[in-house]
Formats: C-alpha cells, structure tokens, sequence
C-alpha cells in the first residue's frame, strides 16, 4: 500500500514530466481523503499557476495566428475559429474581449456594405436616367429596406424611381393614350397604378380615360337610345313595366347618367310593385270566393267567443 510519501513522489515526478492532469488528478484524490493536507493543497496550486501560464502561452499563440483574419475582414471565420477558446474565458478575459471587438468589427463592416450598396443605387439612378434597369433597381432598394439600411432615404429612392418609369412609360405610350382605344389604355394605367397605387397623376389618367370612354361609348349607341326611349315611353303607357324596366336598365347599362331611363325604371318600379300586389290581391279574393260558405261553420258544433 501506498504512503502519502510515495503519493508525494509520484505526482512530483508527473510534475517534472509536465504530465500535469494526472498529477491534478492524484492531488484531488489524496484531498478527497484528507482535505486540510498542506503538501497536497501546496502541490495542486502549483499545479494550476503553472497550467494557467501554459495555457496563457498557448493562448496567446492561438489569438496571434487569428490576427491576420481580422486584418483581413473575414470576421466569420475569425469567430469560428476563436469560438473553442470561450472554454477559458473565465481564467482569460481577453478571450471574451477578442470576441466582442471582432462581433463589433463585423457588424461595422456589414453597415458599411450596405452603405456602399445604397451609395451605388444613388449613383445609378442620376448616372444612367432613362436607361435604368427598373425591376433590378427597385430589387435592390427592396433588399436594402429589409436590411434596415437607411429606410427613410430607401423608401424615398423607391417612390422617385416608380414615378420617373412611370413618367418615362407615359411618354412612351403617347400613341396609345391619344388614341380611341379606350379598353387598352385602361388595361396600360392600371398596370402602372399596380406599380405606385399612390401615384395621382395615374389616377387622374384613369378617371379621364373612363370619362372619354362613356362619352364615345353613348354617342356610338345615340340612336339605340333615342329609339329605346320612345319605346320606353310608349311601354309605361300601355302599362308593361317589366318590359319598360328592362329597357330602362339597357339604356343605363350604357348611359348611367341618363335622366329619362332613370326617371321611367323608377316609375315602372313603382307602377309594377302596384300591379303585382293588386294582382295577388285578386287572385285571394277569387279563391276565397270557392270556400264553404260561412253558413256551414255557423251551423257547425262549435263555441264562438
């Protein structure tokens, strides 16, 4: 068996082969057994001053061949690569230190991306005019929005963008929108008004449009209408609502703003309400005529209170 001698002597010999964790591992065995043993307690903290400049060496080491990647902006594989060395953060607070400059150095250097990234769109947007790329441009102001880069420039960038290809779109479809082609020039501003739904000058197009298209659509159909109304007209008088309220509603569907079709479809409305409900009123006064006669419930065996 073993003395506490013999114990002394072999983690000594440990420590002069530098074989420190097991002679760490000795030392917190024999204090298990007898915890105010002084060699033993004496022992271990040598043990851990000499381990702890050790690993501060090797640390040391381990941070200076990280440098280069910090000088070089690869912040990322400089983060992975230190990660291992948190173990010792407790005993080596520069560790943490590192970390937090190198977090602190990436994040500055995504900004500054991002700066650059916007500062280039500017450029774009005053350098080529006219000839600017809109889907791609707009795809990356969208893509720095979400970046939170500057949202109150990029939002401004992206509003002055869709109303200068808008403008540009106009100027282009001249042709088009001075033509009678009323159903394509809608189709045409309402695809720029899904572009800008806020722009005011498409809005304005599209209600002029409308309006130039109801006045063509009424003169091409005049004598329809002029025909239809003194159909109409003779319709009411002759008492056939329905019909006079069909007709009403054709003359509408193309003219809605047509006082005589609007003035008959409510008076035919009315006069047809009245004819129905006379009609109804008939028809129960003619079966009520073929019930029993009320002699036949007089007689009958029964109580009336």
């Amino acid at each position: 068996m073993n003395s506490l001698k013999d114990f002394e002597k072999q983690v000594k010999t440990l420590i002069a082969g530098e074989n420190w964790a097991e002679a760490y591992k000795i030392c917190n065995q024999i204090l298990g057994y007898d915890p105010e043993n002084i060699t033993f307690l004496k022992l271990k903290l040598h043990i851990e001053k000499e381990v702890k400049l050790i690993n501060q060496r090797s640390i040391h080491a381990e941070i200076a061949k990280l440098e280069p990647l910090l000088k070089n902006k690869q912040y990322e594989d400089y983060l992975r690569q230190i990660a291992p060395l948190q173990t010792y953060v407790k005993d080596f607070p520069e560790i943490g230190d590192k970390i937090v400059q190198a977090k602190k150095l990436m994040d500055q250097d995504f900004q500054d991306r991002k700066d650059e990234a916007l500062a280039e769109v500017v450029k774009e947007i005053k350098v080529k005019g006219d000839q600017l790329d809109f889907d791609l441009t707009l795809q990356k102001l969208d893509q720095l929005y979400k970046l939170n880069v500057n949202p109150g420039e990029v939002l401004n960038l992206q509003k002055k963008v869709k109303r200068n290809w808008i403008a540009l779109q106009i100027k282009q479809n001249q042709g088009l929108l001075s033509s009678q082609k009323f159903e394509d020039m809608i189709i045409f501003l309402l695809k720029l008004k899904k572009v800008d739904p806020e722009n005011t000058q498409i809005e304005s197009l599209i209600k002029k449009v409308k309006t130039e298209y109801q006045v063509q659509k009424v003169e091409n159909k005049k004598d329809f209408i002029f025909k239809t109304s003194e159909e109409i007209k003779t319709l009411f008088i002759t008492q056939k609502y329905d019909k006079c309220i069909e007709l009403s509603q054709r003359i509408l569907d193309i003219d809605p703003k047509n006082l005589l079709a609007i003035n008959y479809l409510k008076k035919a409305k009315i006069k047809a309400d009245r004819q129905s409900q006379r009609f109804i009123t008939s028809q129960i006064l003619e079966n009520f005529e073929k019930f029993p006669s009320t002699k036949y419930f007089q007689d009958g065996d029964y109580i009336k209170i």
